[in-house]
Order: C-alpha cells, then structure tokens, then sequence
C-alpha cells in the first residue's frame, strides 16, 4: 500500500490549485495530483461533493441479484471488521467493480452525519470520479491496488474530513469484482486499520476462490452424473478393495441391483473376473480393454466386452477402479468383426408373381411371425438368402443381428468353434482372450445355416442340441450360454434323401423340418421372367443413361424355353454379359452369350448360336442334363414306392402341381396306375 507522505500543505495546495489550476512540484502524490487534473478537466464541482448517481430500487435489487455471490461471502468479514474498528467510528464499505455501494455497515450516529451533509453516501449511489471527484473507492479501483485518501487530498471539500482506506477484491479468474473500504474522520485513524482491510480483502479473495472451485466440482459431477446416467454403456465404481460405490442406471439393470446408502456389494459378486480385476486392476495398476467377460445377474449369466481402468490420487496412489461394460445389444463392431453379412432384403423386394413364387413368399412371411427354426430348400441360385434375410427383416428379432454361414465352405475341424465360440487357451492358436462363436454373435437376432446339409454327422448332434435346448457351451468350458435366436437353415439337397443315405441325422431333419419353404427354380416360375430381366436391365444399365433397354419378345421366348440350372443367378449373369455388349437400346438374338440354344419362329428344332457349336461344350451340357434328369427320375421313383403311388403325397413333397408331377413322369416314362 502506498503511505500517504507527511505533506502539510497539501489544504493551501487544494486552494491554490481550485483558484488558479496550478499544482506546486512535489506537493502532491502523483495519484492525487492527476485525479485533481482529470476531475478539473471534467467539469466536478469541489463545494458539492454528492454523488448524482444513485440507482432506482428495481435497479439495485438487480445488482444485489448480480451480486449476490460477492455480498454473501464479505458481509459476514464486514461485520467481523467492524467489530475491530467500531470504536474509532469508521464505516465499512462494499461496492461492485463500477462503483457502486452494495453494503455498509457505519454506527448509528456516523450515519445520523452522513445523511444530515446529504452527500448520497449510501447504498445504490455510485462513487466514482466523474461523480464526486477525488476519493478512496475510485482510486482503489482505478490503481486496482490497496490505497489511503486522506481529509484535503479529496477533491471535493465536503470531504476533506474524512480519511478512506481500500483495496480491490478480485474473482477466481482474476477479475476485479468490487472494493472493500473503511472511512471516517480523519483524526480517527489507526495505523492497524488499513492491514485489517487487507487482510479482511484476503480472506474474502480465498473464500470466493474456494467457493467458485466448489461450485465447479459440482458442476464437473453434475456433467458426470448426466453423463453416466445417459451412457448407453454400464458403469460401475469401486474402492481399492473392489466394493461398489456407484453405478449408472444400465449397470444396475445389467446386474440386476440399485446401489443404496445400505447396500455395497463386492464386485466379485457379479462379475466372473472380478479376481482378475482386483489383481490387476486394483492391486497393480493394469487397465484392460473389451476383455470379454461374464456378468452374473439375478436371473441369468450374460456374456459382455468389459473395459477396466484404475482410479489414482496425486501421490498415485490407486484409490479404486471404474469398469465400463458394454451390454450384448451394442456388439455389432464384433458381429463386423467376425461376420459381414447384413440383412438387406424385404419381401416387398423379391420379384415373383407367379402361384408357385407367390406361395414360397406367403409361407415364408407366416413363418417369420411366429416360427423360431425355418428350413428353407431349393436349388442353387433361387435366392435362399434372401428368404432368409427377408424373413429377418419382418421378424420381431429384425433390430439384432443378422449373422450368415456357410457350413459348406468350413473345415470339419473348425465348424464347431466358429459356430459355438471357444474359451481362452482352448488350442494353439486360439486367440488369447477367446471368441465368441457365430450363435452367440447372433443373441437376438438370426443366424442362417446355409448348405446344412453339407455338416459333418458329428457336428450334427451339436446343432441339434442347439435347437433342442437353446443354449451353446463353448469349447472348453462346460458353462452353457442361453440364446435367443431364429434358426434359418438351407438346403440345395434334397434332405430325405441324405437321412436315406445317412448323410444326415433323421432326428436333426424333424427338428430342422418344423416349417419347411420350397423356392421354386425359376424353370416352374417362367412367368416371372420377363420381371426379373426388366429388374436386372435396371439395376445394372448405365445410371447416366436417358433411354431404357429393352429385349425383343424372340429372346423372353428362348429365356422360357430354357432350362436354367443356374436359376435366377444365371439368368444375371445373362443380362450382364448381353449388356456388355450391348450399344444401342434394344437388345435381340445376336446379344445372346454361348451356353443359350435359339430357337427361330416356326420351328421346334434346337439351333445353339454359333459361338456355341462345339462338340466339346456340346457333350458337357448333355452330360450334365442327363445327370439332372436322372436324378429327377431316381427321386421320383423313391417318392412312388414310398406313398404307394399318391401322386397328390409326391406333388406336396415336391412342391409343384399334380400335372406337374404326372408331366415329369411322362418325361422320364414312368408308369403308375395309383393316383
């Protein structure tokens, strides 16, 4: 604090520079004497000496609001101050950055003599230069540093008899947010007022500090609360010894518990690794991530990704742990991870308006509202994953996975650990932490088995015990995993006959067999044709292109007079190569690619393009038609001797009409006189 200097003259410096302007060198502290200037140049008045400015009371309870903070910390060290210096008659004052008296605290008769000189020293008024001139509370907020006025350094006369004492008080980012001052008569000066008002400034500095720090913690644990009770992820934390002390509303449905004021729980209690997480976590400071893990609930035990972190203080030391768990409805990065396939097909999608289409589609979309296990046959090329997806898709289960295998496509010695998972350490090269497998992956969803047939009679049993009992037991753990999913089975092969053969269990068929789709092969579906060229000219011309393509009514005949063993898929594959090839909008005969035979009007001969004339390819389309029809005859000939010749029993096993069957039987001439 500067001390004021022992300058005796400093009333005649007062006259003298009120009569002339003019300030003697050395007369004057440097604070004092630019004020004067600044107050002369300004126009003040030195024989008033009251502050014309003074808030109207819907203005000051405004500030007092604005305020509040400020007045509720120093008001009570105001008054403690005021205990100390009552008795040599000072007033203690409070005001906001912009000068404005928020607070005094003055003896009655000190306050019976302010009002009577009527100098507007009270609450509301503002005591700034521009107001009254030269005084403590300006000059503390201009310097922002304590400081002393006293008697004849005022500007104005009316105050040449008191003597104040200030210094500026300051928020917790720095800022100046008001004064704490103490005046009276100049002649009642203490020398020990002026470090009480100082130190009254600091304590007052520290308590706002400590309050404004306070009130960020609880703002910092409000987001933090905000943010753990909308985490889609469970939350739990622990002392150092591993006792719960809060989580979030997910982690307490996961577990099954609230956490109250009369309940702390071991996390060992639910969680199946919690030895693992005290030892490392909470004993050795090592986090881990998405370690899978089980949680053990009320009800049920449930397979989840846990993330575990230690908690540490200043000193480092650990003081407990956070684990964040991630609930089975959020593992699709591992459903990406280990299986791509999606569910984007919709029944709506599925092009086919012919009776035998339209009643594979109806059942199938039966089946999907109330059947958990579909078996779905047909040949190669029909679409039996989009049935399958379709049926996901309008299931209640379409919001969880859609997983796809292809049992055809695994070795024998990996299907059982990509169906049902395997534990840690299970055989070399396992993965460390262990891998779910495809069923567990599909929790709430679908899994579709395609080629089932093609499983080893060994896994069979496996899958049947799946079906039967709704739960998976990974290898190398003897702990069944309940699941919850649709089981979608597929076939190109008829299933009867491989139980005949015993390529496959006859007690997995029954299981697998509860409702069973025939997709018809597009050869008993040819109305559907002309739709599904038009589709796939679509979908594959050029997007840029103005003008639509079309075929002529001479290449829709030779696509109905062909036999298709590709189906759909090879009727893609057509379009794709006529287009090509194609350059204007209309695409006939010469587009058609070798493997079509042509037929021309009017005749009833075979004629194969030229590209086609070949003896080689020739004999190798024969030898597969041959193996076809021979196939077709060998099935029906089981049929007949089964049902004893009910031709309506062979056309429901097939799939197709009774003329149907009876035209094949002619085809392949077989003769039945039972029908």
């Amino acid at each position: 604090m500067n001390k004021k200097k022992a300058l005796p003259d400093i009333a005649s410096a007062h006259h003298k520079f009120i009569s002339t302007g003019k300030i003697e060198a050395g007369s004057l502290r440097p604070e004092i004497k630019d004020s004067w200037m600044r107050c002369r140049k300004l126009g003040i008045d030195p024989y008033d000496g009251s502050s014309p400015t003074v808030l109207r009371e819907s203005e000051f309870a405004a500030l007092l609001s604005r305020k509040k903070n400020l007045i509720t910390i120093a008001v009570p060290f105001m008054e403690r101050l005021y205990e100390l210096i009552r008795d040599s008659g000072f007033a203690v004052v409070l005001t906001d950055e912009q000068g404005f008296i928020l607070e005094i605290i003055r003896t009655p008769d000190l306050e019976e003599a302010i009002m009577k000189t009527q100098i507007n020293y009270l609450p509301g008024s503002r005591w700034l230069e521009e107001d009254v001139g030269t005084n403590g509370i300006d000059l503390v907020l201009r310097l922002q540093k304590p400081y002393q006025i006293s008697g004849a350094e005022h500007y104005a006369i009316a105050h040449h008899v008191v003597a104040c004492i200030g210094a500026p008080i300051f928020n917790a980012d720095g800022q100046l947010t008001g004064t704490l001052t103490a005046s009276g008569y100049t002649q009642a000066t203490q020398k020990h007022t002026a470090a009480m008002i100082v130190a009254a400034v600091e304590v007052i500095t520290d308590e706002i500090m400590l309050r404004e720090k306070n009130n960020q913690l609880i703002i910092t644990n409000n987001r933090l609360a905000n943010v753990l009770t909308s985490m889609s992820d469970g939350v739990i934390v622990t002392d150092h010894r591993g006792i719960i002390q809060q989580m979030n509303p997910v982690a307490q449905h996961m577990l099954g518990h609230s956490i109250g004021k009369d309940y702390h729980a071991a996390i060992s209690d639910f969680y199946d690794d919690g030895l693992i997480y005290r030892n490392d976590v909470l004993d050795k400071g090592i986090s881990y991530t998405d370690k899978e893990v089980a949680i053990k609930s009320r009800t049920s035990s449930t397979h989840i990704l846990a993330t575990a972190n230690p908690i540490k203080d200043e000193q480092e030391q650990i003081v407990g742990g956070i684990i964040v768990l991630t609930p089975a409805a959020k593992l699709q990065k591992l459903i990406k991870r280990y299986a791509s396939t999606s569910a984007r097909f919709h029944f709506k999608e599925i092009i086919g308006k012919s009776p035998a289409m339209q009643s594979a589609l109806d059942l199938a979309e039966r089946a999907s509202r109330k059947s958990n296990t579909i078996l779905l046959e047909g040949e190669s090329g029909t679409g039996k994953e989009i049935f399958a997806q379709a049926i996901h898709n309008n299931s209640s289960r379409k919001n969880g996975p859609f997983v796809a295998i292809n049992c055809g496509a695994l070795p024998r010695e990996l299907i059982s650990s990509e169906l049902f998972g395997y534990m840690e350490g299970t055989f070399t090269g396992a993965k460390k932490e262990g891998r779910p497998g495809k069923f567990e992956l599909a929790n709430g969803g679908t899994i579709f088995l395609d080629e089932v047939a093609e499983m080893p009679l060994e896994q069979q049993v496996n899958l049947l015990r799946v079906l039967q009992e709704r739960a998976i037991t990974r290898i190398g753990s003897i702990k069944e995993i309940p699941i919850d999913v649709m089981i979608i089975c597929a076939t190109n092969k008829d299933l009867k006959m491989e139980v005949m053969r015993n390529n496959f269990r006859q007690d997995l068929y029954y299981r697998l067999n509860v409702i069973s789709i025939k997709i018809p092969p597009l050869r008993e579906r040819l109305e559907d044709i002309p739709l599904l060229v038009d589709f796939f000219i679509s979908c594959m011309s050029n997007p840029g292109s103005k003008s639509k393509i079309t075929v002529t009514p001479e290449v829709i005949e030779c696509f109905s007079r062909y036999n298709w063993p590709g189906n759909v898929r090879e009727l893609q594959n057509v379009i794709e190569k006529m287009l090509l090839y194609c350059d204007g909008d209309i695409m006939g005969l010469e587009r058609l690619p070798a493997g079509i035979p042509l037929y021309p009007a009017g005749r009833t001969t075979n004629h194969y393009a030229p590209s086609l004339e070949s003896d080689f390819l020739h004999s190798t389309r024969k030898r597969k038609r041959d193996k076809v029809n021979e196939e077709e005859r060998q099935k029906l000939l089981l049929l007949l001797s089964r049902s004893g010749g009910n031709i309506s029993f062979i056309a429901k096993e097939l799939g197709v009409n009774r003329c149907t069957v009876y035209r094949k039987m002619k085809r392949h001439n077989i003769n039945c006189g039972a029908g």
